[in-house]
């Protein structure tokens, strides 16, 4: 028994992984490998084949626009002739015609699949882009959620939105993690006690999926002298980063857009700030959160994530609604607890540390696939170098 995993655009160099989803895929599949699990990443980013932290990845020649709705020769070769009864396919990805095309592959060889979203199908994220997500869900997604065995979710209360919208195929919980070399020392850790607050943001500059738009709204909101809000950008900012700058200038907000630092963990970067914030109106899990966790950092987060409710489980932060008189509200009673913050710190990074391992995920996972844990771990060669912070989607 193997397990497959599809990720259109999943790296086959041995360098650091970028984006929450390949970060995820990533250090679900080496914890797998470590208990034992002969695991495949497929790919179609590029041809060639690597192994990275004890599992395999497979690159094909992919149709030449990333989102194309079919699956290349090279891949449709391979899983014709080498996927067999008992193999485990999860197909990442939402909303993605590569995973659709593979999905009606595999359905139309009589192979169950799984398919691994990251983002739950929450009211929100059809609101943006509407015109286009409403008609692939009716004509698509729909369809291959429900020719699914299985749909493997960040969080398990993300199943109400399946249900809200038809979709009976049963579901299971993985979530994510962290790996060991992402935890900052504590002798690196300080808290900033009485210096001018810098709330931050690690991850992708997005307004409406990330509800930075509603930060902003929110902490204009409060009394002066107002935090210094920093949004260090994972990948391109490009335009999002500008309108922002511009709703932070007319709002009279000290806000810093920072560029992207890949030679730091998320972690040691989300130890910059004093309170970290993620206030997304649709969201997978948010590793970014957990890495300000593992950097001991008191946070606030929108209640739509799968993180959430792990800060409020270890009293590391508060958990409001994606809306600006919420975030605002939050941020005050974060405020006023500001003498609290390394004892909230220490217990997020604890809590953390116990609760938020990709082992932990990755029991669950096999847990929920009726699959046993082997007493062996698959071969694990040298290990790739340090991961690249990856954003809070995903």
């Amino acid at each position: 028994m193997r397990i497959l995993f599809y990720l259109r655009h999943f790296p086959l160099d041995a360098g650091a992984l970028q984006g929450g989803t390949a970060r995820a895929v990533g250090g679900l599949a080496t914890a797998l490998a470590g208990l034992g699990q002969e695991v495949f990443v497929l790919s179609e980013a590029q041809t060639g084949e690597s192994r990275r932290n004890g599992y395999r990845v497979l690159g094909f020649r992919g149709p030449r626009h990333h989102r194309a709705m079919r699956v290349g020769a090279g891949l449709r070769r391979w899983l014709q002739q080498s996927v067999v009864e008992g193999d485990v396919p999860i197909l990442n990805g939402i909303f993605h015609p590569g995973v659709y095309a593979v999905a009606c592959y595999l359905h139309h060889h009589h192979h169950p699949y799984w398919v691994a979203p990251h983002d739950p199908y929450a009211p929100a994220i059809f609101r943006h882009n509407s015109w286009l997500k409403r008609p692939y869900w009716w004509l698509f997604e729909r369809r291959l959620l429900a020719r699914a065995t299985g749909i493997v979710l960040l969080d398990r209360t993300h199943a109400r939105y399946l249900r809200a919208r038809g979709i009976r195929t049963p579901t299971l919980e993985s979530g994510n993690g962290y790996e060991p070399d992402e935890v900052p020392p504590m002798a690196r850790l300080t808290w900033r006690r009485w210096k001018p607050i810098r709330i931050g943001y690690l991850g992708r500059i997005a307004p409406w999926n990330k509800g930075l738009d509603l930060l902003l709204q929110a902490a204009a909101r409060l009394p002066q002298p107002q935090p210094r809000i920093e949004m260090r950008g994972l990948g391109s900012t490009g335009s999002a980063a500008r309108s922002l700058r511009a709703m932070a200038q007319g709002l009279g907000l000290d806000c810093r857009i920072l560029p992207p630092d890949w030679t730091r963990s998320g972690s040691e970067l989300a130890a910059e700030f004093d309170l970290f914030c993620l206030p997304s109106r649709f969201e997978g899990f948010g590793l970014a959160a957990l890495e300000a966790m593992l950097a001991a950092r008191p946070l606030l987060v929108s209640n739509v994530g799968g993180i959430a409710r792990h800060v409020a489980a270890a009293g590391c932060g508060v958990v409001v609604e994606p809306n600006v008189s919420a975030l605002h509200q939050g941020l005050w009673e974060l405020l006023e607890k500001r003498l609290h913050w390394r004892r909230m710190g220490l217990a997020g990074r604890s809590y953390a540390l116990e609760h938020l391992s990709w082992s932990a995920a990755a029991h669950r996972l096999l847990a929920g696939l009726e699959i046993p844990v082997s007493a062996q771990p698959f071969p694990t060669p040298q290990s790739s170098p340090r991961r690249r912070p990856g954003d809070s989607s995903p």
